[in-house]
């Protein structure tokens, strides 16, 4: 990768963000379980797109970067969002164990057994950094035993998420059985910028857009026939549904489809569209949407007179919620985003 943002890897990133919200609010149902088939393997497949050792040298230097572009944003939005939370469930009079725990679980990073209440979406990032000082070392092997090796961190990861003995293996800190599970698609993505360019897939998607229209449709289908087959599939939860391999295989169509969807999209939108923009700032939108989406669903359930098992579970009533969703994570995500490059602009001139 020339270091330059690609519009179509912001679009899909912009695309799987909006597949993300909606998952969490329309919880129930056909579109959720569809959505669920392939949304975290996406983000974790483009993560691996642009990934390069050339951008580190070294693993101390890549160690360094992660620590402050993951980790530390990962701890000021758990702590940020925890205190909102704690403050909402206090004032609310809500049925609460323990205002501390959760705090104490941002150090655990697991999505599973109710951790992380405060804003659950967060397990992503710690799970992120160790998939990404996995590939560090897996990604130099020769790339025989490196698909060797990838295989068997998925048939260990599959084992440790679907194990039903005395140990329970979701629970490992940073969501390490998932990690293990998920690492194939960081290596597909490498793999696949490593033998073709970025530029020359979308230029050939571009030329043949009929063809990958349909492509697309059929592989949006197979994700369908996954989801019902399969059943509820959740990354957050170590869970790869009834049969693992089905969900690789449904995991990986809902990719491609979603990689086609956003080359063709970055033909005929504007540049600097708002799907590419929400891709750009993805993990902001990422970090602050769960407890956005919470007080929305409350306040669209309070106006619509109905209850958040019907915002739920109702298309329509999901909608409402998803678009209002949206509008108000836009909002907050540019103001952070403001903040955050008067913080830099301040910091150059200190230099100065």
């Amino acid at each position: 990768m020339s270091g330059k943002r690609i519009a179509s890897i912001d679009i899909a990133k912009g695309v799987g963000m909006m597949f993300i919200m909606w998952g969490h609010i329309m919880r129930f149902g056909i579109t959720n379980h569809w959505v669920y088939v392939f949304h975290i393997p996406l983000f974790f497949f483009l993560s691996g797109l642009v990934f390069s050792y050339e951008k580190y040298g070294s693993f101390r230097v890549f160690l360094k970067r992660k620590f402050h572009t993951l980790l530390i944003p990962y701890f000021i939005y758990s702590v940020v969002t925890w205190v909102i939370w704690a403050l909402y469930s206090f004032f609310t009079h809500a049925d609460i164990e323990s205002y501390w725990m959760p705090l104490l679980q941002t150090f655990i990073a697991q999505g599973s057994a109710g951790y992380l209440i405060h804003n659950g979406t967060l397990w992503f990032v710690t799970c992120l950094f160790v998939v990404e000082c996995l590939y560090w070392m897996i990604g130099r092997l020769k790339i025989w035993i490196r698909l060797v090796v990838l295989g068997l961190c998925a048939v260990l990861g599959v084992f440790l998420s679907t194990y039903n003995g005395p140990v329970d293996f979701t629970l490992l800190p940073w969501n390490i059985e998932v990690a293990l599970m998920v690492i194939i698609f960081y290596a597909a993505g490498d793999l696949l910028k490593t033998h073709l360019s970025i530029e020359s897939i979308n230029d050939y998607i571009k030329n043949h857009t009929f063809f990958f229209v349909v492509l697309s449709v059929l592989l949006g289908l197979f994700v369908y026939v996954v989801a019902i087959i399969n059943g509820k599939v959740s990354m957050g939860h170590a869970n790869p549904g009834k049969y693992p391999l089905l969900f690789y295989f449904g995991a990986f169509c809902g990719t491609a489809m979603t990689i086609i969807v956003s080359a063709i999209l970055s033909r005929i939108t504007r540049k600097n569209s708002f799907i590419e923009w929400v891709g750009k700032n993805s993990f902001c939108v990422m970090a602050i949407h769960n407890p956005i989406k919470g007080v929305v669903v409350v306040v669209v359930a309070r106006i619509m007179h109905t209850t958040i098992n019907t915002i739920n579970s109702s298309l329509s009533h999901a909608f409402i919620a998803f678009v209002f969703s949206v509008i108000v994570t836009a909002i907050f995500t540019f103001l952070i985003s403001r903040i955050q490059s008067c913080h830099v602009s301040m910091k150059h001139v200190e230099r100065k």
